[in-house]
């Protein structure tokens, strides 16, 4: 076993630095690798996937089709072992992801057999849904054009899985995402009373999150849809229990609020349909369920919930002016918090502030200015210079 992981090792920093220089020898190391996708240790595969992708971009066109139909058609078979299908859902990824648009002509089969492995997974069998969005994620990141004829099951998809969290029921919360206040300690009990380190599910919630991240990136011009399906969900996910997760909920949503700053102008200002008033329309809910956030335990949540309010302040200023009194508690709780990482949330804090006043009208803030004024002045007395700054 040893010898041949060490082999394959060799073989993958071989082909990686001097795949190109070797074309001649392309469809034998093919030829050799292909069996060990099929062996019933993990290691092994794991190493042939590795080796395979290094040298998937040197390969010529014809030996790219060859490797790409050879997984592609064993999974269409359906007769795979679990263990062996999730290295061949990995390995489609994999080779997607190195050979970029060339793996494009391929996807006619590829993203159905995707989203059928995704959605036929055993339960408890995260990882192989995990493995089935991080292709389709590869697909939609490398070739877009391609997977555009896909948009629809591609966002379908996201968001089946972004909300995929089969050992946990908790109660739903409202469509406005709640307010911070009595029951938010109640909310964070409950959390904490959940607990299973087999819970792996959490991962599948990610890569869901990563994907709608890729869509919004990729089709700009469809972004009226995807915000009209995406954007409530992801909101309602600003409570996701895990922290890495809920970082990539936030990323994606960050994206989305880009995005629209970046097409508003091929929209007509007074158009319903537009991205920008859709936005609109969803800042009282989403500044409800941000607020929630800012009350949360974890700094680095309220970190990302910093990071998503200044985002929104960007693309839509003035957005906060209705909202600024359920928002108050959270900036002044953030500037006045005294645990070890409390300086990157109280630069974020004060940087949301700053932005949100140098957008709004005096009159906005003139109700809070001595709420406000009292974490301001805890900050000034911060000693990482950064604080300080911020308040310059």
């Amino acid at each position: 076993f040893e010898v041949l992981t060490d082999s394959l090792d060799i073989l993958t920093d071989v082909v990686a630095k001097f795949g190109h220089l070797l074309p001649e020898q392309h469809a034998t190391i093919v030829q050799l690798l292909q069996p060990y996708l099929d062996d019933s240790r993990q290691g092994i595969r794991k190493r042939t996937l590795h080796c395979i992708g290094a040298l998937s971009p040197c390969l010529s066109d014809a030996q790219l089709d060859a490797v790409a139909r050879h997984k592609l058609g064993q999974l269409k078979g359906g007769a795979l072992k679990p263990d062996i299908a999730r290295s061949y859902v990995q390995g489609v990824g994999a080779l997607s992801k190195a050979v970029g648009y060339r793996f494009g002509r391929h996807l006619g089969e590829a993203v159905p057999l995707m989203v059928r492995y995704g959605q036929a997974a055993a339960e408890g069998d995260d990882e192989l849904r995990e493995y089935a969005l991080q292709a389709l994620e590869s697909f939609v990141s490398r070739s877009p054009a391609d997977a555009r004829p896909f948009l629809d099951t591609l966002l379908a998809e996201a968001l089946r899985f972004i909300k995929y969290d089969p050992n946990y029921a908790a109660d739903d919360m409202d469509e406005d995402g709640g307010q911070a206040g009595s029951d938010e300690e109640d909310d964070d009990g409950s959390d904490e009373e959940y607990s299973d380190d087999e819970d792996m599910s959490w991962k599948v919630r990610r890569a869901a999150a990563k994907l709608l991240s890729a869509l919004v990136h990729a089709y700009p011009d469809q972004l009226a849809d995807i915000y009209s399906r995406a954007a409530g969900e992801l909101v309602a996910r600003f409570r996701e229990r895990e922290e890495n997760v809920k970082a990539d909920v936030f990323a994606a949503y960050c994206d989305l609020l880009r995005q629209v700053g970046i097409v508003s102008g091929r929209f007509d200002a007074a158009d319903p349909a537009s991205p920008l008033q859709l936005l609109l329309r969803d800042v009282g809910p989403m500044l409800k369920a941000a607020a929630r956030q800012l009350a949360d335990k974890s700094p680095k949540t309220r970190v990302g919930m910093f990071a998503v309010l200044r985002t929104l302040v960007g693309v839509l200023p003035g957005s906060v002016a209705d909202h600024v009194g359920m928002l108050v508690p959270g900036i002044l709780l953030a500037c006045k918090d005294k645990t070890a990482s409390s300086s990157s949330l109280k630069i974020e804090a004060l940087a949301f502030l700053r932005a949100a006043m140098e957008s709004n009208a005096a009159e906005v803030f003139q109700p809070h200015v001595v709420q406000l004024s009292s974490g301001i002045f805890a900050a000034v007395g911060e000693r990482y210079y950064k604080v300080r700054w911020s308040l310059s």
